[in-house]
Order: C-alpha cells, then structure tokens, then sequence
C-alpha cells in the first residue's frame, strides 16, 4: 500500500468533488460510448444499409473532432464556467444517445450521431480540466488516472448491460 501511495494519491478518494466527477465519467461510461458498438445493430435493425454504418461512425468522429477543438478555444476564453460545459456536453451526449434509439431514418440517426460526437468530445475535454481546476494540477495524475480506472470498471461492465438490455427489449 505504501508503493502505491507513492505514485497515486489514494486522499482523494476522501474528496467530495473528486467522488462527484469519478462518479460522472463512471455514468458516462455506463451508456453513452455504447452507442458506437451497437450502432451497426440499430443501423441493420431500422433497415438501412450496412456501409451507412460506416459513414454514421465518420460523422460522429468529425464531429467529436470539432467539439474538442471549439470547446478547448471557448474555454480558453473564459465566458463561462467550465462546470457549466462539463454538464451541458453530458447532457447533449446522453439525450443524443436516447434520442438515437427512436431514430429510423439516415438523416435522423446522422443527427444523433453528429450531437454525440460534440458532446462526447467536448466532455472528454473537460475531463482533465476540471480535475486540475479543483483539485489543483499537482494532482492531475492520480486524480486523472484514477478517473479513468472508475471509467474502465464500467467500461467493462456498459457493454454487458446493453446488450442484457437490447436482448430484452429488442431496442
């Protein structure tokens, strides 16, 4: 325990605001990166052809692009807090992954797409921002790396939940 207390500062796992964003990129990781894995299904299951699969995967990544690259020169510019955009890009990613279930259509589906790639970019932007604003930067490694270890806890566990529920369901 002392070794790893050496390299990752274990403290703030006693840290409300430290608990408070491990738990959002947790949530995140339950549902929204999903959408990507099991939108080939949803594309075949609406009848649309297989290679629209393909292009829908492109537009969310130009769109994922862009949001990392506009939010990072917004919040250069300090309009308004970056807490605020941590929220708001939470909130587009994961409506644009509900609405994603009722799309039908190519224009509908590219539309959640391109929503889920500004979101999801500009939240994983935010990430490591906001833990350095709040939790100071020397303690950007352990509070990062250890955000992402919660992520790929429930990483592995998404995956398993939506398919459990795509089985059930048939959606």
């Amino acid at each position: 325990l002392a070794l790893i207390n050496r390299y990752i500062n274990l403290s703030l796992m006693q840290n409300p605001v430290f608990l408070v964003l491990a738990g959002s990129v947790m949530l995140m990781a339950v549902g929204v990166p999903h959408c990507l894995f099991f939108l080939p299904s949803h594309v075949a299951l609406v009848g649309l052809p297989s290679s629209d699969a393909s292009l829908l995967l492109s537009i969310s990544a130009i769109f994922d692009l862009m949001g990392r690259i506009l939010f990072g020169v917004f919040l250069d510019l300090n309009l308004f807090p970056t807490h605020l955009c941590y929220a708001g890009m939470m909130l587009v990613a994961g409506l644009s992954t509900i609405l994603l279930a009722s799309a039908t259509s190519f224009p509908a589906i590219a539309a959640c797409m391109a929503l889920y790639g500004v979101g999801t970019g500009g939240w994983f932007l935010m990430v490591p921002l906001l833990l350095a604003e709040h939790l100071g930067v020397e303690n950007i490694g352990s509070s990062y790396g250890l955000a992402r270890l919660f992520q790929s806890t429930t990483n592995l566990l998404g995956p398993l939940l939506a398919g459990a529920l795509l089985q059930q369901t048939g959606r």
